[in-house]
């Protein structure tokens, strides 16, 4: 639960490589502010809709992919999070790239 909603704003550890890289970094605040509003449009309803479908389940399953149906969806959908993963991960790490140069 609560790891979810801590990985959901990960991207937060770059924010301020964000900025530094903005043509026009005083309208920070407010691009911020929408994307957050973007991430919880995204985030919100999906997640609520797993938790109210499969929430029981997910109490002895860590996988909420396993209790979908098998079917290409699903398949696509593994796919997609493991390139966002791979995605993240460069995200997270940019700090640490620019304190070793």
């Amino acid at each position: 639960g609560a790891t979810n909603i801590l990985y959901t704003f990960g991207g937060h550890a770059v924010t301020v490589e964000i900025m530094h890289a903005m043509w026009k970094p005083q309208k920070f605040k407010a691009i911020y502010l929408l994307a957050t509003l973007y991430v919880l449009t995204l985030t919100l309803p999906s997640a609520s809709a797993v938790y109210w479908a499969f929430g029981d389940m997910l109490l002895d399953h860590s996988n909420a992919f396993s209790l979908l149906p098998r079917s290409p969806f699903r398949d696509m959908a593994v796919i997609l999070m493991l390139i966002h993963q791979f995605i993240t991960f460069g995200f997270a790490c940019t700090p640490l790239y620019f304190v070793w140069e």
